[in-house]
């Protein structure tokens, strides 16, 4: 199989050996039979293929780590009861104090609130190379570099290549959340990329209806984080939880084509109202790094569409926002209804004001998680909210 499209639907899936089930059974079961006591032994050790505690592995989760693996070019993956839980084994599972972790930001809210507060409390330094860039903010100590494919909620792009190689200059792992993009839209891995990860809640399940996280890279990488995060932590995805990441991927492909077109619609309206002072959609020429999206995006700029109003006021965004009818007022993204939300007072209200402004994210600011509506429909509903 070679083309994404096909992949999505076979990759990690089997027809069952014990009924011919095409669609992955849901292994709702907490243990497994070990056998004898030295089959028991062998599994527990190590030594043995095969399952034991469904905290450890299941068979359901199994097909999903092994179809994401294969989407995103990793020779392993390993499934989390959500994309916090996801970062925070990464953290735990490959940091020790001491160690220092350097982002290129804006990064969504709870991840840069997570960071930080882990940081402290397990005397992990945590640097922002946003401003400054991410060469002069590397040091011996540095440990992991942190990315977002695309930017939460700003949209901006970083030179994958270039970061991966800068980190591996100094021994330190690189990380790309690959939420907005999903693999249908880019592939960090193949761009030197080690670690890439999911909050598999948004685009992957694409319906709105389960959570979960998801790190794919090298089994060198993945069996620390599994160790940490499921043994340890205990944030293992529940079985039927990967029962719907399981069918939400299958459609993956062709619910990004529709979120593209819909975004790209909605993203050329705006720029041309009035009451619009700025839109952010790497789609457009007129963002400023257009060029690299073209090079770095295969298959369309996503569906993601952030705006700032004319008027940079809460009050302002909240009669926008008030008015939607198509677009429903929620945080996540990703699911086949179209969302809006005000990132200043939501998503990104876990950061510090001081570092919000600096990062872009005002009052005047609407992030919208295009669904795959029509999007003659959508433009018409944003067109009457904004007057």
């Amino acid at each position: 199989m070679t083309h994404l499209r096909t992949r999505a639907v076979h990759a990690g899936q089997h027809p069952d050996p014990a009924t011919g089930a095409i669609t992955t059974p849901i292994s709702q079961t907490t243990a497994f039979a070990l056998g004898t006591l030295e089959q028991g032994a062998a599994l527990f050790a190590g030594q043995a293929d095969g399952y034991r505690y469904s905290r450890f592995a299941n068979p359901t989760v199994a097909a999903l780590e092994a179809k994401l693996a294969d989407l995103e070019g990793a020779a392993a993956a390993v499934a989390f009861a959500s994309g916090t839980a996801a970062c925070s084994s990464l953290l735990l599972g490959l940091l020790q104090p001491g160690d220092e972790l350097v982002f290129l930001g804006p990064l969504y809210g709870g991840t840069e609130g997570l960071l930080r507060g882990m940081g402290e409390r397990w005397g992990i330094r945590v640097v922002d190379a946003t401003t400054g860039g991410l060469a002069a903010a590397l040091t011996p100590a540095t440990r992991m570099v942190w990315v977002e494919t695309l930017t939460n909620p700003t949209l901006r792009l970083h030179d994958l290549a270039e970061v991966a190689r800068l980190a591996r200059a100094h021994g330190a792992i690189s990380v790309a959340d690959n939420t907005f993009c999903t693999p249908m839209l880019a592939r960090p891995l193949e761009q030197g990329i080690d670690l890439v990860l999911h909050s598999m809640t948004k685009y992957l399940g694409g319906h709105g209806d389960a959570t979960g996280g998801i790190v794919a890279g090298s089994a060198e990488l993945i069996a620390p984080v599994r160790k940490t995060g499921l043994g340890h932590v205990g944030g293992n995805l529940a079985p039927a939880e990967a029962y719907l990441f399981l069918r939400g991927i299958k459609t993956l492909p062709l619910r990004m084509a529709a979120h593209c077109e819909g975004a790209l619609a909605v993203a050329q309206f705006l720029q041309s109202h009035p009451a619009v002072r700025t839109v952010h959609y790497p789609g457009l020429p007129s963002h400023p790094q257009h060029d690299l999206a073209r090079r770095q995006l295969q298959g369309g700029f996503g569906g993601m569409v952030t705006f700032e109003l004319a008027r940079d006021e809460r009050a302002e965004a909240a009669r926008v926002l008030d008015r939607l009818q198509l677009f429903t007022q929620a945080v996540s993204l990703g699911d086949v209804d179209s969302l809006a939300c005000h990132p200043a007072s939501t998503t990104h209200s876990f950061v510090p004001q001081q570092a919000r402004e600096a990062a872009g994210v005002g009052e005047g600011m609407i992030r919208l998680s295009v669904g795959i509506e029509h999007p003659d429909d959508l433009v018409a509903d944003l067109g009457q909210a904004l007057g």
